[in-house]
């Protein structure tokens, strides 16, 4: 009886010491994986037009959904 006891409080100790390791290790890796990579091949600028045109577009919808169902209310 008392040899389990041991043995299942080494155990939770060991799943403590594994749970930090990859708490640990995790952020590192990421880490260096970021350091690691090349400059991006999409120029910011370019990125942020495509989003504002998007964004524009999807207004322009919106704006003329609501005026089908305006005209349609209006009858």
């Amino acid at each position: 009886m008392r040899g389990d006891a041991h043995v299942r409080r080494w155990k939770r100790i060991w799943l403590l010491y594994a749970f930090v390791g990859v708490l640990i290790a995790w952020p590192l890796i990421q880490t260096i994986h970021l350091l690691g990579k090349d400059a991006p091949v999409e120029r910011a600028d370019k990125l942020l037009y495509q989003v504002s045109l998007f964004q524009m577009e999807l207004l322009g919808s919106y704006l003329q959904t609501g005026k089908a169902s305006r005209k349609i209310r209006m009858r």
